[in-house]
């Protein structure tokens, strides 16, 4: 499975730095951030084209996941 969003930024970059500047980095843990939606989005490689598509040009799936809310769809009881 690959993590993706087109835009995302550290919450911890200075402490990034820091730890990257003492040689102090390994096993340090980026926490990374969507910058404009709540929200990363998950790929399956496998269900990926070959050659892989741009990311523009991804089908997007509503989860099925029970006891998880899909960003921007009120109830999975209202999706017919």
């Amino acid at each position: 499975m690959l993590v993706f969003h087109p835009r995302t930024k550290a919450r911890n970059a200075a402490e990034a730095l820091a730890a990257l500047e003492k040689g102090e980095a390994e096993g340090f843990r980026l926490e990374l951030t969507p910058c404009d939606e709540p929200f990363f989005y998950l790929v399956l490689r496998d269900r990926l084209a070959d050659p892989v598509p741009p990311p523009s040009d991804w089908k997007l799936a509503l989860w099925s996941l029970p006891g998880i809310t899909q960003p921007g769809v009120p109830s999975y009881d209202t999706i017919t």
